[in-house]
């Protein structure tokens, strides 16, 4: 069964495995902010030779990895982002123009071929956004006591990157096509 283990503890861990530690304090410091468990075992692997781990290898050796990885992740996350926001803006954009901003979660919208459970649960889903939104995010409440309805544009605001996806998958063929179209490369 494991135990607790201090970040001391975990420190001299390292040393008895032959990890060479030049700067303890630093070394402490890295592991009581981002986890024993985040640098260290997530990269082990990576370590390894004929079987023993860390031998001759440093504490800043194993951070950097960790350190490349996180920051890997973080310039991801920054496009990643972008992307989810630019793909809420074309799918609102599409259907209002197309649909409405008030007619646009009806069974018109949609795919003719796509399963029409899927259609339903996704609007099921969309409905069940709002009422959770309803009273917390303004956008959603103004829109619903004034006008009675959610357009698009405030719609895309509450769903999740899984939902709008789920969305997009469902509209008609010539609807996802002129929201990829934002996306091709030019070959100028």
């Amino acid at each position: 069964m494991k135990e607790y283990k201090s970040s001391e503890d975990l420190i001299d861990y390292l040393i008895s495995k032959g990890v060479i530690i030049r700067n303890k304090k630093d070394a402490l410091r890295k592991i009581e902010r981002y986890s024993y468990y985040a640098i260290v075992n997530t990269y082990k692997e990576v370590f390894k030779d004929d079987g023993k781990y860390f031998d001759g290898v440093t504490f800043d050796e194993i951070y950097s990895l960790y350190d490349f990885d996180k920051n890997l992740k973080a310039i991801f996350l920054k496009y990643a982002l972008e992307i989810e926001v630019i793909v809420k803006s074309l799918i609102a954009n599409t259907i209002s123009k197309k649909y409405s901003i008030k007619n646009y979660l009806e069974r018109h919208t949609f795919d003719k071929n796509a399963d029409i459970e899927s259609v339903k649960r996704l609007v099921f889903n969309i409905g069940e956004e709002l009422n959770k939104n309803y009273g917390k995010h303004p956008a959603i409440t103004h829109y619903q006591d004034v006008y009675g309805y959610i357009p698009p544009f405030v719609l895309v605001k509450v769903l999740t990157l899984g939902e709008i996806s789920r969305f997009y998958g469902l509209l008609k063929q010539e609807d996802r096509q002129a929201i990829s179209k934002y996306f091709k490369i030019s070959d100028k």
